[in-house]
């Protein structure tokens, strides 16, 4: 017997804006995400045995993540034909998840334990002349 429960929390946001003049060119781009799906799941276990041993576990996992980029460049054309162009970048990604298990049998007794947690972190900053 198997029951699971999972409450799902999703984010997102990706908006682009592009502005074109004729000496300029303006371009951003931002993303935004979030996700949070923590899960509860209850088991009955039994074995495969003729004996009736049985075990009842409690599974709680929480599910951590975010994103998020801003991003963009800006390119300037003066009279004499030279460029201008700025590039920027900015990311950050952000996981995290927790898993705890409980043996309800055993008074409710933690038996597993696991934690994770990535990081991810991007800064570019271009300055180009032609």
């Amino acid at each position: 017997m198997r029951k699971q429960i999972t409450d799902q929390h999703l984010q997102s946001l990706a908006p682009i804006l592009v502005i074109n003049l004729p000496q300029m060119i303006l371009f951003i781009s931002i993303t935004v995400s979030t996700e949070r799906c923590p899960v509860k799941k209850e088991e009955l276990l039994r074995a495969l045995e003729k004996s009736s041993n049985t075990a009842f576990e409690n599974d709680k996992i929480e599910n951590d993540s975010d994103f998020w980029e801003i991003g963009g460049d800006y390119e300037h054309t003066f009279a004499n034909g030279n460029r201008w162009k700025n590039l920027f970048i900015v990311n950050l990604e952000k996981d995290d998840r927790l898993r705890q298990r409980f043996d309800i049998d055993r008074s409710n007794t933690k038996d597993l334990f696991l934690e994770t947690s990535n990081r991810y972190e991007e800064q570019i900053l271009d300055l180009l002349t032609q």
